[in-house]
């Protein structure tokens, strides 16, 4: 009588395993966590040497404060912006088919996506009511991306215009 209860908990135990290990192997893989990006801090947007490339045109003003500018990867361009007064925001800037985006960007996470234009540049603006905003837009083979990690209320939609309509890349 022992040895059949030993047995039982035994072929009980391996019905278990064998559950587990193919509810794990259904499973999808896990993404890998994104390494920390390699950044190289410049003066100025102009990336010549390391990408072959330059952002020549880009917002700046009393409000629209540029701040840092780094490369990416040796392949995308971030300027780092305070927005008065006290937002921040980044613009990145690559060449097409070649843009990073930032870390937790998943376009089907927003609540609400608008496509508009602005000087015949078709826009996409990606919003979640207190949080990240990103308007997205490409020209001369080069795609844009703006960024506010906690943007006020219509921030990204006011700074579209200067954003859209000025900045330019050019290859180097």
């Amino acid at each position: 009588m022992m040895i059949s209860v030993w047995v039982a908990a035994a072929w009980a135990v391996a019905a278990a395993l064998t559950a587990g290990v193919i509810v794990w192997l259904a499973q999808p893989e896990a993404e890998q966590p994104r390494r920390r990006e390699r950044r190289a801090e410049y003066e100025h947007p102009d990336f010549a040497d390391a990408a072959g490339f330059a952002v020549t045109a880009y917002p700046e003003s009393d409000i629209i404060l540029r701040k840092r500018v780094w490369l990416i990867e040796d392949e995308v361009a971030e300027l780092d912006y305070t927005i008065v007064p006290g937002r921040s925001a980044r613009l990145r800037v690559a060449r097409q088919g070649r843009m990073r985006h930032p870390d937790g960007f998943d376009p089907h996470a927003f609540e609400s996506v608008a496509q508009y234009q602005i000087d015949g540049v078709p826009v996409t603006h990606y919003q979640s009511a207190g949080q990240r905003g990103v308007l997205t837009w490409s020209r001369d083979g080069f795609e844009c991306l703006l960024y506010a990690e906690d943007p006020e209320m219509n921030m990204l939609s006011g700074l579209a215009v200067a954003f859209v309509g000025t900045v330019r890349a050019e290859q180097r």
